[in-house]
């Protein structure tokens, strides 16, 4: 008993209620299936993680989930898999990554332009226009991850206050706190400056209508507002624009700024500082064709030009200043003749 009260405590962070959460579902899961939650068995792990695929369409977060269940077990001094059974585990989500990775990679970036398209469709959404025009500018300007849009997976969840959103004393420009982030682990976590003008516009027009600029302490969304509501109306914008809404999710917001940002000429370290990556994860989202066929001729024209660009100490054949033979040129024959 002691041992599952230590498995269940967690700290007030958002990353340690994530861990609890799914810990309390984890127990649940092997309690059904009738194994020992104190000594759970690979073939638990794996019927967790993969309803856990199945239920999110998605691979990409199978290793924050095992990480989470991993460490809960650590701190409560449980045994976990052996090293055989976690090597197999490694090898059964690579397989399951490999599967899923080409759906993932069809995925459509939702640029700029498809944002401006999808906007002039919320009036046939069932969503609230300002509410949902501020979550997806935003959400586009700060490149923000599926679960930063509102920080929270279900209605329980905190999510943001009206107090993580900091004013410019002109009003344009704003700084968001989304708290512990993928890459920043630390007891602070990620404060981002938004200064495009149609998400600040966004936000604010969103402020005003729901009476937010005296009440810090409110949340900052309604309690609908989860990241499954807002992949809803995503695809329920994409649909109403005539796309197939399978093809966009809530992290298209992210990889679509990124985008556009390609597109834009951003060099690789400001994509990479604008987007919070700590690594080189951000060159997948180089997913414009157009762009790369533009940069790529860009450089090759840069590097014809250098070839061709006379060294010091040589003379351009189209200079003026070539060095001049004894012998007259045809238009100087004919300046001679006109004087």
């Amino acid at each position: 008993m002691a041992a599952m009260k230590a498995l269940m405590a967690a700290e007030g962070t958002t990353h340690e209620r994530r861990r609890r959460s799914h810990l309390v579902k984890f127990v649940a899961v092997v309690t059904e299936r009738g194994g020992d939650v104190n000594a759970p068995s690979l073939a638990d792990v794996c019927a967790y993680l993969s309803d856990f695929f199945e239920r999110n369409g998605s691979a990409n977060s199978l290793d924050k989930v095992l990480s989470f269940l991993r460490s809960g077990y650590a701190r409560a001094g449980l045994p976990w898999l052996s090293y055989a059974e976690a090597e197999t585990l490694k090898r059964i989500m690579k397989i399951w990554k490999e599967e899923h990775g080409k759906e993932v990679e069809q995925g459509v970036p939702i640029t700029s332009r498809v944002l401006a398209r999808w906007l002039r469709a919320l009036p046939h959404t069932t969503a609230d226009p300002t509410l949902l025009t501020a979550i997806l500018r935003v959400g586009h300007a700060g490149l923000l991850r599926a679960g930063e849009l509102c920080r929270r997976e279900r209605q329980s969840d905190p999510g943001y206050q009206v107090s993580d959103v900091r004013w410019a004393p002109d009003y344009r420009s704003f700084e968001l706190h989304i708290g512990i982030t993928k890459c920043n682990r630390e007891q602070g976590g990620d404060t981002i400056l938004i200064a495009d003008s149609a998400a600040v516009r966004a936000m604010y027009d969103y402020f005003l209508r729901a009476s937010l600029f005296d009440s810090p302490t409110k949340p900052l969304y309604p309690p609908q507002v989860t990241t499954r509501w807002i992949r809803e109306r995503i695809r329920e914008l994409a649909a109403a624009c005539g796309e197939d809404p399978r093809c966009y999710s809530t992290h298209g917001l992210r990889a679509g700024a990124a985008t556009d940002l390609v597109d834009g000429g951003v060099s690789y370290p400001h994509l990479k500082k604008a987007g919070r990556w700590n690594s080189d994860a951000c060159l997948i989202y180089f997913r414009s064709g157009v762009s790369v066929a533009r940069a790529v001729a860009r450089l090759l024209s840069d590097a014809r030009a250098r070839t061709h660009k006379p060294q010091e100490g040589q003379v351009s054949r189209h200079s003026n200043t070539a060095p001049q033979s004894g012998r007259k040129t045809a238009t100087q024959a004919r300046r001679v003749k006109i004087a």
